[in-house]
């Protein structure tokens, strides 16, 4: 994630399988020590890429859902939508170091 609000940073990262056989999911939890944003990233198959994007909310948690490089995104928290938006949205690929 390369923009995050003033304050947050990495807290735990968690990898798991939505389903058994399914594809990886990826846990980011971003904290400030007051609100916490979870970033869920998940790699997708094609029939799957239309129709997820945009932002949604349940109660006071926000969400924003969008597809970067082949994953799903889903940013959500007790946060407004512009900043769950902008998490999301600023997701980039880790570069691993070459061995």
């Amino acid at each position: 994630v390369t923009a995050l609000p003033p304050g947050f940073s990495l807290r735990a990262v968690r990898g798991q399988r939505a389903e058994p056989g399914g594809a990886p999911l990826d846990q980011l939890v971003y904290s400030d020590g007051v609100a916490s944003v979870s970033v869920f990233i998940e790699a997708v198959v094609a029939a799957a890429e239309q129709g997820s994007e945009g932002p949604s909310h349940m109660g006071a948690a926000n969400a924003y859902t969008t597809m970067i490089n082949g994953h799903l995104v889903t940013a959500v928290g007790e946060v407004p939508v512009r900043t769950v938006e902008v998490i999301a949205r600023s997701v980039q690929p880790a570069v691993r170091p070459e061995l």
